[in-house]
């Protein structure tokens, strides 16, 4: 059995890199320390710039072929009507939400939408008995179910893709706009905004995470562990002026995150940035 990933915050990433390495502490310093200089100062724009990996570098300093872990933790940012449904249940696409009884669905039906799936399986939203549609569901509903997140727990906070999303999910904000309905406030008012945090195997993570069609569980494996060592160096520097990367992670369309997956649920006020 593999290991784990988790960047979490500094802490969790460094003892997570030096078990998957199989080094010491001061190993993994040394390491650190020897590529501070990856990190420079641009003279005509005054800001910081760093000069990537070659995985193949990592390699061969500590003389490792393959890294083992087959699971990372995924942080998702999601504003929850209720922890204890996904401590119960687990966190669904949209087909399982469709097909299941829930806190999301309760919600719609409050203003008379309901929220099923069609003969053959494709979910859809009705209001007073008629069905909603719009150029953004119909491409929801066909090519978007999947469940996704951020392989570093600040980017739930930091990341300016989901500055809005992380208060209320898109489609239902959309969705109050197609009826007439500011479903958006509603949801504000009843929810609360929480990073959930779950652990997800290699394997489940889809391609275009890597922006590729095809990829092994090595390439994940080096895709990774890459991002979260030049993650070290960054911060070992200080350099906070330093733009972060904010990695997604897609999982594949069919994938759910069991209850038993989850590990953390903490509300975003809470949550202190990376």
């Amino acid at each position: 059995m593999g290991h784990l990933l988790n960047c979490t915050n500094y802490e969790s990433v460094f003892k997570s890199i030096k078990t998957i390495l199989g080094v010491s502490h001061n190993s993994l310093i040394d390491f650190i320390k020897l590529n501070e200089y990856r990190i420079k100062l641009r003279r005509d724009f005054g800001y910081p710039i760093f000069e990537r990996f070659e995985i193949s570098e990592i390699k061969d300093y500590f003389n490792i072929d393959v890294f083992n872990y087959d699971e990372i933790i995924v942080h998702h940012a999601a504003s929850l009507l209720e922890n204890s449904t996904h401590l119960e249940q687990g966190i669904y696409n949209l087909k399982r939400l469709a097909e299941t009884h829930n806190s999301f669905k309760l919600f719609l039906s409050n203003y008379g939408i309901t929220y099923d799936t069609d003969r053959v399986g494709t979910p859809y939203f009705a209001y007073n008995g008629n069905k909603v549609t719009s150029p953004y569901l119909e491409s929801r509903f066909k090519k978007d179910l999947c469940i996704n997140g951020f392989l570093f727990s600040y980017s739930v906070l930091e990341d300016t893709n989901i500055k809005d999303l992380k208060y209320c999910p898109e489609i239902v904000a959309h969705l109050g706009r197609e009826i007439g309905i500011d479903l958006r406030r509603e949801w504000i008012e009843q929810s609360n905004p929480c990073s959930v945090s779950f652990k997800v195997k290699l394997r489940e993570i889809d391609n275009s995470t890597l922006n590729t069609s095809v990829a092994d569980n090595k390439a994940k494996q080096e895709y990774f562990i890459k991002l979260a060592i030049e993650y070290l160096i960054i911060d070992e520097v200080m350099i906070y002026q330093y733009p972060k990367d904010n990695p997604m992670v897609f999982l594949k369309e069919e994938i759910q995150i069991s209850p038993e997956r989850i590990v953390n649920i903490v509300p975003l006020s809470e949550l202190e940035s990376f």
